[in-house]
């Protein structure tokens, strides 16, 4: 991680993955969607789930489109 200034309020800071944080990230990722399925799968239909994942991921995009939570550049 590294802190970059917020360009929307100089007082705070923003924090981002570093290419070596985007690496680890990447590796991780099959054991979160392993660790997501044994929670969730039980408790959802598969649909439900992918229903759920759709969901998270058009909210996530709507967050990105407007800047909310990322910093910039």
């Amino acid at each position: 991680m590294e802190r970059r200034p917020n360009p929307a309020n100089r007082r705070s800071s923003l924090l981002a993955l570093t290419p070596a944080g985007e690496s680890v990230v990447s590796r991780t990722e099959p054991v979160w969607q392993a660790a997501i399925q044994e929670i969730l799968g039980g408790a959802v239909t598969p649909e439900e789930l992918t229903a759920l994942s759709l969901a998270l991921a058009t909210l996530r995009s709507d967050l990105e489109r407007r800047h909310l939570g990322l910093p910039t550049g």
